[in-house]
């Protein structure tokens, strides 16, 4: 069988009924997806997050649904507010759940997966959908409280490394970073910023010589670097952690995140685009 994303699958027709569609090319790029409506609040999925309640977790109902929670996303800060972080909290804006990252030093979700190690366990069960040198995207639904937001909102990483491959925002304004073993950095920034309270759509895509980052749809940046291998072991969502160390989240609202491996179409793109907007109720053409 091809593996997710290959040039020999046929790709899918945006004709196809939404949900379908959706599936199909979710299933097509193994990819995963996470909507903060389904988040928990216990130790385990069966106790849904109320509005204000701490979020422990969010499953992953992508292409691996009824699979198992093998790209789980989960937080285990005490919820108690004692420690010296925060946990983000189910909210419910103008009809539509999130995650709040707002206040301050909040950690978001960490899905952990283990890392390859050549010549003792090269290619571990347990193990990342994607690394920097492979062709993969990501797409959030977010919005912003407010102006003057940075940091990150989704990250592919290792923890003891710097490598990195997010969306994040700068001062408001979208960006997708990448940053490979060798140090390359490719940084391309949008160049208008997200009005505060409405809901937006972020997209990075990368492949050898090609990255380019989309905003509700629409490409406005692009860059052709070519990265030296560089291996992840961790997915986060609402903030980062590398080089040891937390990277700090953008402080907004979360609606929902979609992540693979390979290159898809454009029409495969925007159908998921759309697909998340919906979860933010905002309306992409």
């Amino acid at each position: 069988m091809p593996p997710p994303g290959s040039s020999s699958q046929p790709t899918v027709s945006p004709a196809l009924g939404s949900d379908q569609a959706v599936r199909s090319v979710l299933t097509r790029y193994g990819a995963s997806k996470w909507e903060m409506a389904h988040g928990y609040t216990g130790p385990t999925r069966h106790l849904p997050a109320r509005a204000g309640q701490a979020l422990r977790g969010i499953p992953d109902t992508g292409a691996q649904l009824g699979s198992g929670s093998g790209m789980e996303m989960l937080n285990w800060v005490d919820p108690s507010g004692r420690g010296t972080v925060l946990p983000p909290l189910m909210r419910r804006l103008d009809g539509h759940w999130c995650s709040d990252h707002s206040a301050g030093n909040t950690w978001g979700f960490w899905c952990k997966k283990s890392a390859a190690e050549p010549g003792v366990h090269p290619l571990p069960r347990n193990r990342m959908p994607y690394h920097l040198q492979d062709p993969h995207f990501a797409i959030v639904a977010l919005s912003v409280p407010g102006n003057g937001r940075s940091g990150v909102a989704f990250q592919a990483s290792k923890a003891e490394e710097n490598h990195v491959a997010e969306l994040a925002l700068s001062n408001n304004r979208p960006q997708a970073r990448w940053i490979d073993a060798d140090g390359q950095r490719v940084v391309l920034t949008s160049p208008q910023a997200l009005a505060p309270h409405r809901p937006a759509v972020l997209t990075l895509s990368a492949r050898p010589g090609q990255q380019s980052l989309r905003v509700d749809g629409e490409a406005v940046a692009a860059a052709a670097g070519v990265f030296a291998p560089s291996n992840f072991a961790q997915l986060l969502i609402g903030w980062g952690f590398r080089s040891y160390f937390p990277n700090e989240g953008f402080g907004g609202h979360v609606y929902g995140v979609i992540t693979g491996r390979g290159s898809p179409a454009e029409h495969e793109l925007a159908l998921l685009e759309r697909y998340l907007g919906t979860t933010a109720g905002l309306t992409l053409p």
